[in-house]
């Protein structure tokens, strides 16, 4: 059997499809990755401006001298430029431009004034209350790197700098194909025998969640005419293909030499409980994945073993998959000769995050998957006492980024 290590490096040999992009509006663009590096137009601030409402003023040759004479008035959104001598203040607000040789604003809970007198309770430092030109950032200075997700954190100094449209990747076009004479539509009668479709909901869900554009491909009963059909639509509307069922070894399993016959298939057992078979190769020239029929192994091989790849193939920079050290609530053992990735749900304490192992760990029981916010990796042969600590894959959850 293969480590999920060794079949993650295994998928980067598979031909990526070739990175398309396109320019969005700035709101469209958030959760996208960039495509190609942005960089500061011009210097934030772009011009000495005032951090308070109160009065810019140049420091007398005397510095104990706290008294100056008012100028003018400085308003946010003012152009013209002024100048002032020592021992001379303007009035100013918040994000105004300061008059030239400012040495320092004061704010105006600090001070009392007339129409031409300002009295200041105690001098400033040098700079106190100014932004100075290209102290945030300087011209040239990189924004957003190649390859990295756009979150809505960005979106307000883009607009500062003046970007309407951002150039990002196109999404990725996955599509999503359940195999089974067993398998029904979710909604529809459910006859005896059959069961509804949960992989291909779950897999597009999930693909969906991490920007990929998840086309439906349905389902297709167990008859290679069908399948091979089905395979040549769907590989025709996509980048990528991914099937569920068929990639282990039953006879009714024509998926994997349908597969085969259209390109490369590559059978693998990978040493992973729940989600042991796993296949991938090309047909038709593009990438296709084949995920164990179990939803949980399903759904576990996307995320652990496939979802790298895929990130890499949208234009991601960062393939890594999230996790965190966690401490354990109660004991766990795993007699297998495989890691197992328990389902678990995650408490933020005192002492820091503490996951507690859900009791149904099957490979079809979708319930605990439901409620799990993370797979605690537990090797091979590995017993943990309650509050030793192990490693945990944070699943998706609303709000995350999961790209």
């Amino acid at each position: 059997m293969q480590t999920i290590e060794q079949t993650r490096s295994a998928l980067q040999h598979l031909p990526a499809p070739a990175l398309q992009t396109e320019s969005l509006p700035l709101l469209q663009a958030v959760g996208r990755i960039a495509a190609e590096p942005v960089l500061a137009a011009f210097d934030m601030p772009a011009f000495d401006n005032s951090a308070m409402d109160g009065f810019a003023i140049a420091f007398h040759a005397d510095t104990s001298n706290t008294e100056f004479h008012l100028i003018g008035t400085v308003f946010a959104g003012d152009a013209q430029t002024m100048h002032l001598q020592p021992g001379q203040a303007a009035r100013v607000f918040t994000g105004a431009r300061l008059p030239e040789n400012t040495s320092a604003v004061v704010m105006q809970e600090q001070c009392e004034w007339t129409d031409s007198t300002l009295q200041i309770q105690q001098l400033p430092t040098v700079g106190q209350h100014v932004r100075r030109t290209g102290s945030e950032l300087q011209k040239g200075s990189t924004i957003l790197q190649r390859g990295q997700i756009i979150s809505p954190l960005h979106i307000g100094l883009l607009a500062s700098l003046g970007h309407a449209e951002l150039m990002v990747f196109r999404k990725l076009r996955v599509a999503v194909l359940s195999s089974g004479n067993e398998l029904c539509e979710p909604g529809q009668p459910l006859s005896a025998g059959k069961i509804y479709d949960a992989n291909r909901p779950q897999l597009l869900a999930l693909l969906q969640a991490c920007g990929i554009e998840a086309i439906d491909a349905g389902i297709v009963c167990d008859d290679p005419v069908k399948i091979e059909a089905r395979l040549k639509a769907s590989l025709a509307q996509a980048d990528v293909l991914i099937t569920s069922g068929g990639a282990s070894v039953g006879e009714a399993d024509w998926m994997r030499e349908v597969i085969a016959g259209l390109g490369q298939l590559h059978q693998w057992k990978v040493a992973i409980k729940p989600g042991k078979p796993f296949g991938f190769g090309t047909a038709l020239g593009k990438p296709v994945l084949m995920l164990p029929g179990n939803p949980v192994s399903a759904l576990v091989t996307l995320w652990m073993i496939a979802m790298p790849w895929l990130r890499t193939c949208s234009g991601a920079a960062c393939a890594d998959m999230p996790q965190r050290r966690v401490r354990l609530v109660d004991a766990v053992s795993n007699h297998d000769q495989r890691p197992h990735l328990m389902r678990a749900t995650l408490t933020c304490t005192e002492q820091g995050w503490q996951a507690t192992i859900l009791p149904q760990q099957g490979s079809g029981a979708l319930s605990s998957l439901a409620q799990a916010d993370c797979l605690v990796e537990v090797p091979a042969q590995t017993s943990y006492a309650a509050g030793d600590k192990a490693l945990a894959w944070l699943l998706p959850q609303p709000g995350m980024s999961t790209f």
